[in-house]
């Protein structure tokens, strides 16, 4: 007689599968950093900050596995386009991965999923329509940490994003910026993060009002 595994059993092996997923996040981390070009904004410094703000998000254990790897690869495919960057990261993730002997399948997808997740809107409407899973919702908010820094920080960083982009600087720059920050929600973060966007989405509408 085939035995029908129990709801437990099939717990228990999930935990298994999970946690033995063997992958070096550090060497991970310095290989998608080397793989970044020197952009203004999108370069080794912002994986850099972004991983840091996503381990600090991430729970431990498999969460944190998936979460600080798929942090580290989430804008390498800046270095072929600006456009669709998400799917062409994402890909560089598994192939990485693989290439290092990984062969949990249902990690190389989850971290595939939450670097697709980072996705943004850049039009009307909710900023991220495309969370692919719970690990995708922490990476969300450590890609866009910077809404949630103190206003010196994330004005330096805002214009780290315009000379990139080559927008002009003024009136226009600073509106498209507060729609984004208006429109935008955290899915993991909170508490200094949100105080912090509320302040910097306050200060841009008085600089705005200046230039009147």
């Amino acid at each position: 007689m085939i035995r029908i595994k129990t709801l437990l059993d099939l717990q228990v092996q999930l935990v298994y599968m999970r946690n033995a997923v063997s992958v070096d996040v550090e060497k991970a981390l310095k290989h998608a950093k080397r793989s970044m070009p020197r952009k203004q904004f999108h370069n080794a410094g912002h994986v850099k900050r972004v991983h840091e703000a996503a381990t600090n998000l991430a729970g431990s254990g498999y969460e944190a596995k998936v979460v600080r790897v798929a942090a580290a690869f989430h804008d390498v495919g800046h270095s072929e386009s600006a456009n669709g960057h998400e799917a062409i990261s994402a890909d560089k993730a598994e192939e990485y991965l693989r290439n290092q002997g990984v062969e949990n399948e249902q990690y190389i997808q989850d971290v595939k999923k939450a670097i697709l997740s980072t996705e943004m809107n850049q039009g009307s409407g909710a900023f991220h329509t495309n969370i692919k899973n719970q690990y995708g919702k922490i990476l969300a908010d450590a890609d866009v940490h910077n809404f949630g820094l103190s206003w010196e920080k994330f004005i330096a960083r805002n214009e780290e994003v315009r000379q990139e982009v080559g927008a002009p600087k003024g009136k226009s720059w600073y509106e498209n910026t507060l729609s984004l920050l208006e429109r935008h929600k955290w899915h993991a973060g909170g508490g200094q993060m949100y105080q912090n966007k509320q302040d910097n989405i306050r200060r841009l509408k008085e600089k705005i009002e200046e230039l009147d």
